[in-house]
């Protein structure tokens, strides 16, 4: 939601304390600077957030994973990408995360 905020308003005044004001652009930049600090400091990060997408077998986990990083801040990357053929899903369409789950487990 953050990023959300910033693509729409990114010059609109976010945080407004004594004297100083701070953009929504300004807080959304030093929050990733302040999230890719510590993560290159081994600090959070999840243990093991892997992304589990259908397509063919020309999809790679590096190409996959410049493609998410030009929409998601580092810190909300996945760890590793899963190719597989179909998602399985649930009777109301859903994703079947349960699924998901194991299948990335079970690699």
């Amino acid at each position: 939601m953050h990023e959300a905020i910033t693509e729409a308003v990114p010059d609109r005044e976010c945080i407004v304390w004594r004297d100083r004001r701070l953009t929504w652009d300004v807080v959304t930049r030093r929050t990733r600077q302040l999230a890719n600090g510590l993560l290159d400091r081994g600090v959070g990060g999840s243990p093991r957030v892997v992304a589990v997408v259908a397509g063919t077998t020309d999809l790679d986990a590096d190409r996959l994973h410049r493609s998410a990083a030009e929409h998601l801040a580092r810190y909300k990357l996945p760890k590793d990408y899963l190719v597989v053929d179909v998602i399985r899903r649930s009777a109301s369409g859903k994703p079947d995360y349960a699924w998901a789950r194991d299948v990335a487990g079970a690699r």
